[in-house]
């Protein structure tokens, strides 16, 4: 789900550069007030732009924070279910590392 809307929102910026990169190619070849109303646009793009990469940085953050809290309670609440965890995958990456040693 993430994923999807990241991609989403990625789309969405290339979009809107592309957009914009249009918008000022033809304001250079253009003169006066529609030159002005076509950087006027290609402004409000970039600016549209910054804004979603502002709101998905927050989500970033806010989805990141989360996932440390998780790990903090199930740290607090559960810490010898989370030493077996830690100590099972240590044993079964030495044992990958082992057999990649030995031929």
């Amino acid at each position: 789900m993430r994923k999807k809307n990241l991609n989403s929102v990625s789309d969405d910026i290339k979009k809107h550069i592309a957009n914009a990169n249009e918008l000022l190619a033809t304001a250079a070849s253009a003169a006066g007030d529609e030159a002005a109303e076509l950087r006027e646009q290609a402004q409000e793009i970039l600016t549209s732009i910054a804004e979603q990469i502002d709101n998905t940085k927050e989500r970033a953050m806010e989805v990141g924070q989360e996932a440390v809290e998780a790990g903090r309670h199930t740290l607090q609440h559960h810490p010898w279910q989370v030493l077996a965890a830690c100590a099972g995958a240590g044993l079964l990456v030495g044992t990958l590392l082992a057999r990649n040693d030995k031929g």
